[in-house]
């Protein structure tokens, strides 16, 4: 099967940023560039694929949907972390490649946590509904601005697990 990226759009009937994430959904063999695209898109996910991802997120349903679509990716998450404190509990528990993870978390800052991921060797994407950061976050590996588009999503990852190491 043939799956294509779509993005997160927000909505609610009162205003309210409420994020309905869709990501992987089969489509139709056209042509010879989707055929390539076919192709990248499995190289992409197969890279991607057995991570042990740490998601830290303080909107549930937001958290709840990351996880799901990064498991469809074929990776393997861990239960989300909505405050520092279960942040800091699973760290202490597991070892992760890959961490997700929002700024702000209730009014608790993340950046401590991202300096710490960073020099266990755990390459950390940022996800901010943030326009500029206040604090230092040098060691994250890349910084998507909310609401995300799942393709963006998905080629950041991607990109982050290709290059070289962290120091």
């Amino acid at each position: 099967m043939r799956a294509e990226v779509v993005h997160v759009t927000p909505s609610d009937h009162q205003g309210n940023a409420k994020w309905h994430w869709r990501y992987l959904r089969p489509v139709e063999e056209r042509t010879s560039v989707g055929n390539r695209c076919k192709y990248a898109m499995k190289r992409k996910l197969s890279a991607l694929k057995g991570l042990r991802v740490l998601v830290v997120e303080d909107s549930w349903h937001v958290a709840r949907e990351l996880k799901s679509v990064l498991e469809q990716m074929g990776m393997d998450v861990a239960k989300p972390a909505a405050i520092l404190a279960d942040a800091e509990r699973l760290i202490a528990e597991n070892s992760f490649d890959l961490a997700v993870m929002d700024i702000n978390l209730k009014g608790e800052m993340t950046y401590d946590l991202i300096d710490r991921l960073h020099d266990r060797g755990v390459r950390v994407v940022v996800v901010t509904g943030y326009p500029e950061l206040s604090g230092s976050i040098g060691k994250a590996s890349a910084i998507l601005q909310k609401p995300v588009r799942g393709n963006e999503l998905l080629e950041t990852l991607g990109t982050v697990m290709r290059g070289p190491p962290q120091a």
